[in-house]
């Protein structure tokens, strides 16, 4: 079948058992087309739940594209579960305006956040934050499982405000330019993230934590830095995730598969 890692992913539906028949709309036709595979090529399926299936493309049509489920595939174990790659981490974030927020949104599923919410903060931006998470979340996040081979869509949130993220269950942090330990340090002395007590970094507005909420956040949990720069939102965001994957995959010899 070749290197998996090679293989062009497509989705598989709630249900992968061998030998069931899908067929998928023309935004996978036309995936299928830009990587030039035919009637008989391979490919791979995938549910979001963490599921990966073989698959043959058994006919691609004008309109349309017909895969075969061949084999049983496997399942990588739920984030923050027994063997699985990376903790529950849980990224709370003031909200940027979407143009930003798409972008930030994939990469953060690319490297594995289990869940992803807006944080409703005193300083943001003119748009409105989110009731409920939107619906272009989860396409966008499931685009960015089949680009990474991650194998979990994230939970996500809408608008959560700062006091009932830091009564959550789970050790919880903020990013701040003051009086901060480095990310790393923290990761490092925490139990693993769990989807009960997962490990919560919130990530505040780039006009900064007002006073009182500052005051807040620092009886409640744990001022962290990136260093000494300021930083958009998204890239604040993507950067911590990215701190907490690697640092992860290094104490833990980069043990498990990739999909998370």
């Amino acid at each position: 079948m070749g290197d998996p890692k090679s293989l062009l992913r497509l989705p598989a539906g709630a249900t992968v058992e061998e030998g069931r028949v899908l067929t998928l709309d023309e935004h996978e036709l036309h995936h299928a087309r830009s990587h030039r595979l035919r009637a008989g090529s391979r490919a791979l399926g995938i549910d979001g739940c963490g599921a990966e299936v073989p698959l043959v493309l058994e006919r691609v049509e004008r309109r349309s594209l017909t895969v075969r489920v061949t084999g049983p595939g496997h399942r990588v174990p739920r984030p923050g579960t027994p063997g699985a790659p990376l903790p529950w981490v849980e990224l709370l974030i003031s909200w940027p305006r979407r143009s930003r927020a798409d972008a930030m949104l994939s990469s953060l599923v690319q490297l594995g956040a289990a869940s992803i919410g807006a944080l409703a903060t005193e300083r943001r931006g003119p748009e409105p934050l989110p009731d409920a998470p939107p619906a272009r979340w989860t396409s966008i996040a499931f685009e960015a499982l089949k680009q990474s081979g991650r194998l979990w869509l994230p939970q996500f949130s809408g608008a959560v405000p700062l006091d009932e993220a830091l009564s959550r269950p789970g050790p919880t942090a903020y990013l701040d330019l003051e009086e901060a330990a480095p990310l790393p340090g923290w990761l490092a002395a925490q139990p693993t993230g769990t989807p009960e007590e997962p490990l919560r970094l919130l990530v505040g507005p780039e006009g900064g934590w007002s006073p009182a909420e500052r005051e807040r956040l620092r009886a409640n949990s744990t001022p962290l830095s990136l260093g000494p720069h300021t930083l958009r939102i998204e890239t604040a965001a993507v950067a911590a995730m990215s701190c907490i994957a690697a640092a992860w995959s290094v104490a833990h010899d980069g043990d498990g598969p990739s999909g998370t």
